[in-house]
């Protein structure tokens, strides 16, 4: 009796409203019965290996709501997510929700048999909610869902879908308490802006460490870096410390300067592509230089 609730980080803000004002206020689930990454108390537990868990979950889930946004047809974890419903579920049990940022032109093969509904028009939410209550065999209380359904659909209106993605990009780099943990913060808001950078720079390669000699290779993805706004926001780490990259230059050929004073000759280049497990790095080798003095 679970519904896996598939969706982009990205679009939290709008993941909430919807179970809070549909799920459970409408229909009265709890938390036992939504499995959902973004919200506390209904993914997963720390410690847990993520992948594993997501596919545990799809395989004792119920109903899947395909949350489809700009956000989630660029996200790999998402897609994985999507492949895997179809495997796990019958067609049925899968439903593509539309989020405002998003048309049935834009969907391709998800459009087929109108399985898709509109998260901002009420017949369709109506629709998924007498899908749902004949699936999870659930006592509908009408004066109970239809106002949830109109303040949900009202205050829709007032998230501004096309900023979306920049705001949580800004909020992943805000740090409200500054005893809290890097790593664990960074976890929780995942790693979307360093994934994205990765798959530009490298974008046949899987999920996996990778060891790069090529050195355009190389030089794609530090020139990619140079374009980022991730520049003040990356940390990097060498003998001694760390600091933040704030400008990174290519001087020639092969040679780049870090914040104008670190020189480095790059030889080889790993790179971790774990967007599931969120464990991404960038580890450059550097041809040894010997000590020089500047006049």
């Amino acid at each position: 009796m679970k519904i896996f609730i598939s969706h982009s980080s990205l679009d939290k803000k709008i993941i909430n409203l919807f179970v809070e004002k549909i799920l459970k206020l409408g229909l009265e689930l709890t938390s036992e019965n939504i499995f959902c990454t973004s919200l506390d108390g209904h993914g997963i537990s720390s410690g847990l290996d993520i992948p594993n868990q997501i596919r545990t979950e799809l395989k004792v889930t119920t109903i899947v709501l395909l949350m489809i946004s700009k956000n989630y047809k660029t996200s790999e974890i998402c897609l994985n997510e999507l492949g895997a419903s179809w495997i796990y579920l019958d067609n049925g049990k899968v439903i593509p929700i539309l989020l405002p940022d998003v048309d049935f032109d834009e969907i391709g093969f998800l459009n087929r048999n109108n399985l898709c509904i509109k998260l901002s028009d009420k017949s369709d939410i109506n629709k998924l909610i007498e899908n749902i209550k004949g699936t999870l065999d659930l006592s509908l209380k009408h004066d109970v869902i239809n106002p949830k359904i109109d303040e949900f659909i009202e205050e829709l209106k007032n998230i501004d879908t096309n900023n979306i993605n920049n705001i949580e990009v800004e909020n992943l780099f805000k740090f409200e308490d500054e005893s809290k943990d890097d790593s664990r913060y960074c976890f929780d808001n995942r790693l979307i802006p360093f994934h994205k950078l990765l798959n530009k720079s490298f974008p046949n390669y899987g999920e996996n460490i990778h060891k790069i000699v090529d050195k355009k290779l190389i030089n794609r993805l530090l020139s990619n870096c140079t374009e980022s706004t991730l520049l003040g926001k990356l940390d990097y780490y060498f003998s001694g410390g760390d600091m933040h990259i704030n400008s990174l230059t290519n001087l020639n050929d092969n040679i780049w300067l870090i914040n104008g004073v670190w020189e480095i000759e790059p030889v080889e280049l790993w790179f971790s592509k774990y967007v599931s497990n969120q464990l991404e790095f960038i580890l450059i080798k550097i041809k040894k230089s010997p000590p020089f003095i500047i006049q």
